[in-house]
């Protein structure tokens, strides 16, 4: 099955960059919205052992400090 299978390709770096800048876009646009329409949110952190999820919380808990 694996001699068959056709992965696809990895877009270039300009087009990855790019994507994700549209993303950081479309989610800095639906944070504010939350924020005016003082929707409350829930966030949810999953991952194995210590795969560093204690930085990431706490650069998201001083992030949202910042935002609220």
């Amino acid at each position: 099955m694996l001699k068959q299978w056709n992965g696809a390709e990895k877009p270039s770096d300009e087009v990855l960059t790019a994507r994700l800048q549209t993303a950081r876009e479309k989610l800095s646009r639906q944070q504010m919205q939350l924020k005016e329409m003082k929707l409350p949110v829930l966030v949810l952190v999953e991952g194995w052992g210590t795969s560093g999820k204690g930085q990431r919380l706490e650069k998201l808990s001083k992030a949202l400090t910042h935002v609220f």
